[in-house]
């Protein structure tokens, strides 16, 4: 495994405006003319959200955000003052680079279609304190073309579950077979839970948890390694390009902080860093960071 384990020194802000970059690229700017910019809403744009997450609670990246141009590395470029630094986002999935893609595709899938679902029962109810929870049992009826229609789904029958709870200890219900064919899930997942615990104050809709998280070096390792192959191709164009892993929504599918955070990979991206969607902590992973 090429890895290789320093001490972390303490984390200090990487992306900013007192070192000098290489001029922007004709082909970097060619990319900026071509590329779409998506000044989009966190509901359009999950990957857009998490870049924005990172750079809020690091200081880190600042400038003018561009979203890559579809299908091509990277994915954002940010036009800084000191020249374009290129920015893959990806999501850390524990236990499940070696399975392959198929596995980690379903995985973003499941964790999507909840976002989704969510913000659409938002838009009518309001927030809501309720728990809800979906069972996938290896169903593989989900894909990106009904992912929209599978969240109007999921809304539908938590709207109708929900209605029927009250707070208090016990107060759960679960949708059968019908409520989920009825809104044409019956494929996409086997179980879907909905409570309302005591005490509850904020909505959860994560995916169920299948563990503790990950301290598996390997999980990180891999991930890196895999975005490293396609480096190559464009990492010339660039003053600097960065590789932003976020724990996902999933409690128990991260990777454990306390463990990640000694660790220094040897890597070709300029920086890599590991960090939460739901907290501000973050922490680098590349060897130049320590």
């Amino acid at each position: 495994m090429a890895l290789e384990l320093a001490k972390r020194q303490g984390a200090k802000p990487r992306g900013g405006a007192s070192r000098s970059r290489p001029p922007v690229a004709e082909s970097v700017e060619e990319a900026i003319k071509t590329s779409i910019v998506r000044a989009a809403m966190p509901s359009e744009d999950e990957e857009r959200s998490a870049l924005e997450h990172f750079r809020a609670v690091s200081g880190e990246l600042r400038g003018v955000v561009i979203r890559g141009a579809p299908g091509q590395e990277p994915d954002f470029l940010i036009n800084s003052d000191h020249g374009v630094i290129g920015v893959e986002l990806t999501s850390f999935s524990k236990g499940l680079q070696s399975k392959g893609s198929s596995a980690r595709e379903n995985h973003a899938l499941h964790e999507q279609l909840m976002e989704r679902a969510e913000r659409q029962f938002e838009a009518t109810h309001g927030p809501t304190p309720l728990h809800v929870r979906p069972y996938f049992g290896g169903l593989t009826g989900l894909s990106r073309k009904n992912l929209d229609a599978a969240a109007a789904g999921v809304a539908a029958v938590v709207s109708r579950l929900g209605s029927t709870l009250v707070s208090g200890l016990g107060a759960e219900r679960e949708a059968d077979w019908d409520d989920l064919a009825a809104e044409g899930l019956e494929d996409k997942m086997a179980r879907l839970v909905v409570s309302r615990p005591p005490g509850i104050t904020r909505a959860d809709w994560s995916p169920g948890s299948s563990g503790y998280a990950s301290t598996d070096l390997n999980d990180l390792d891999q991930i890196i390694r895999a975005k490293e192959q396609k480096l190559a191709a464009y990492r010339q164009a660039f003053g600097e390009v960065w590789l932003l892993i976020h724990a996902p929504r999933v409690a128990g599918e991260d990777f454990d902080f306390e463990i990640a955070g000694p660790v220094r990979f040897q890597t070709t991206f300029d920086h890599v860093a590991y960090f939460s969607l739901f907290s501000d902590r973050y922490i680098y992973l590349d060897q130049a960071s320590a």
